[in-house]
């Protein structure tokens, strides 16, 4: 019974060893990850700026839609057609209302935030490692390219440049459902 014990004890203590050693290395993992992307990503105004104005613009967004809900309403017209009418009207106070058609907007938008930031910090990534890379080779008497990491550093521009772009079509979205509401 006590050999049993000490057994289970022993597989307890190899399972916290092994889940301390995961948590370690994922967390050097991430604060290497870290410092790499703050090595490039907020030392770069344009990727600031991007990245600032569409989680902004994404903000005003989620003001809006709350203030459209915020009014005592019976229910909100989500979708209006202009040869049908009132195509899709949910009211406020059922319960019994599929609530993901008047979240679709915003929800979607910061979905879709998120994603390209992580798309552009997965090319800013590629950036540090290009300079890494270009670092070591001097001392080693190669030359490295900086054309690859301008290319990165321009897709990333591109992806942050559409994210508000997706960030304002998802603004007008939300300013059409309150033209149409009020």
């Amino acid at each position: 019974m006590e050999e049993s014990k000490r057994e289970e004890l022993k597989s307890k203590n190899i399972r916290m060893n092994f889940l301390r050693s995961l948590l370690s290395n994922i967390k050097t993992a991430c604060s290497c990850l870290l410092s790499s992307f703050a090595l490039v990503f907020w030392r770069d105004r344009r990727l600031m700026v991007l990245t600032y104005s569409g989680l902004v613009i994404n903000g005003i967004a989620w003001g809006l839609f709350y203030w459209i809900l915020s009014g005592d309403r019976a229910g909100i017209i989500v979708h209006y057609n202009a040869f049908l009418g009132i195509d899709i009207f949910l009211y406020l106070s059922d319960n019994t209302n599929n609530f993901i058609d008047i979240f679709l907007g915003p929800i979607s938008g910061t979905y879709f935030f998120v994603v390209n930031i992580v798309i552009a910090i997965l090319l800013v990534m590629f950036v540090v490692g290009d300079r890494r890379r270009k670092e070591s080779a001097e001392y080693s008497g190669v030359v490295a390219s900086s054309d690859l990491a301008k290319t990165y550093l321009f897709g990333s521009y591109i992806v942050l440049g559409g994210n508000i772009v997706l960030q304002l079509a998802i603004v007008i979205y939300v300013i059409a459902i309150a033209v149409v509401n009020y």
